[in-house]
């Protein structure tokens, strides 16, 4: 009796799920049973046919329903997350020839091993509203995540990496508030370190004004600093990009992007940051002589499968700041050869380029770190190759090569051997 009320029980609850099992199975399940003198032959026909008539009462609207609806709560807000992150294995070596000052620049070379990770998660509230949040390795320098292994195996710190919230007004076209990626476009890190987040608004329209042409504008407001110096005034920039992307055929593209910039009450301070290498023009105070508002223009040609190589590009970047009378100008020019993107196993991209940067171009706290110690001031040859190895891993060879001062004997290679893994 204790066996058949098991069974009895077991064979309700097939019929509970039959949204889940097709009939064939539990038709199989009470043949089992009758097989093993379990059930009744009489027995066995009658609940058969009470299951039939458990599932002809479930409308067929409700049992789809039923199959496509989450498992449990956890489900519904997980499939709202994206969550990515990255990993990077640097060997540095810097080579500093002709500079005779106080530590940490008076140095013939050094060879360190760095370490960078990054974790981040999006999330979408609505339709329209997105958040994001990030933690990254490193200090406070804006300009750096690396975590260099130098601490008798200390523990290094975590950071914000960047907050934000965004509001999807059509398809490519958002507005963003809080901190994040830099929503400028440039073909280069001449004026923009690729780890700076910047802080404040941001709105990216896109839209097709003809065939063949994609058009964006990109205005922003970016907070630097409150009461820098104690002068009762906020330091910020406004920015105004707009450019467009021209099919010039079905393989060639060509990008071009000019964009004002207006440094809100930065002359007559010393700087929202204090550099290892302060080169922008300052008054006996060591303040600031001006503000650096600049214009710049930049443009790259993008042409698809030429000969065995997937995609050749040449771009270039021009600024000059509007204030000073000299030393303002600076450039990019170079090209890449190759994948367009390093993803996968045996990929590869090469790149060079030449960059010069005076010395009152642009302010010495937001550009490219890795040469002079991010200042300004500087021309030199720059050569890149990346491998992929394996899907979403890849190593990558950053060569600055005979960087130099302008107008000194003083000169910087630097080389970076990077394992990159990112999920």
């Amino acid at each position: 009796m204790l066996i058949r009320l098991i069974s009895a029980f077991l064979i309700a609850a097939a019929v509970t799920q039959a949204s889940y099992a097709a009939t064939s199975d539990v038709d199989l399940l009470v043949q089992r049973l009758v097989d093993k003198g379990i059930l009744t032959t009489d027995e066995a026909a009658a609940l058969t046919a009470e299951m039939r008539d458990a599932r002809s009462t479930v409308p067929v609207q409700d049992l789809a329903a039923a199959k496509a609806a989450p498992s449990s709560a956890a489900d519904s807000w997980t499939s709202k997350l994206r969550v990515k992150g990255d990993m990077r294995v640097r060997y540095q070596s810097e080579k500093l020839d002709g500079l005779a000052t106080a530590p940490p620049l008076d140095v013939d070379e050094q060879d360190r091993l760095r370490i960078r990770w990054r974790v981040g998660v999006e999330a979408d509230v609505t339709d329209r509203w997105q958040v994001g949040f990030g933690l990254a390795s490193g200090g406070s320098d804006a300009r750096s995540t690396n975590q260099t292994l130098n601490g008798v195996f200390s523990t290094g710190d975590a950071r914000l990496d960047y907050a934000f919230a965004r509001y999807t007004l059509s398809e490519g076209s958002n507005l963003l508030a809080g901190k994040f990626s830099n929503p400028l476009w440039e073909p280069k890190d001449l004026l923009w370190d690729s780890d700076i987040r910047p802080e404040g608004f941001a709105g990216q329209f896109t839209f097709e004004p003809i065939d063949g042409v994609s058009a964006f504008v990109t205005p922003a407001y970016l907070v630097l600093t409150e009461d820098i110096a104690n002068v009762q005034q906020d330091a910020n920039i406004w920015v105004l990009q707009a450019g467009a992307t021209f099919g010039l055929g079905d393989k060639t593209s060509l990008t071009i992007a000019p964009t004002y910039y207006n440094f809100d009450n930065t002359e007559g301070t010393p700087g929202p940051i204090a550099l290892a290498l302060p080169t922008n023009t300052r008054d006996g105070a060591g303040n600031l002589v001006y503000d650096y508002d600049a214009f710049t223009a930049a443009v790259a040609l993008t042409t698809k499968d030429i000969g065995p190589l997937p995609q050749v590009q040449v771009f270039g970047e021009w600024v000059n700041a509007l204030d000073p009378s000299d030393d303002n100008t600076g450039y990019v020019v170079g090209a890449s050869f190759g994948d367009a993107k390093v993803a996968g196993p045996l990929d590869w991209q090469f790149t060079y380029n030449y960059r010069k940067l005076e010395r009152d171009a642009w302010p010495e706290f937001l550009g490219d770190s890795e040469s002079f110690f991010g200042s300004t001031n500087f021309e030199g040859n720059e050569v890149e190759f990346s491998l992929g190895l394996a899907k979403n891993v890849w190593l990558a060879l950053d060569y600055y090569s005979n960087f130099e001062f302008i107008g000194t004997n003083v000169d910087e290679d630097v080389l970076l051997v990077d394992l990159n893994l990112k999920w």
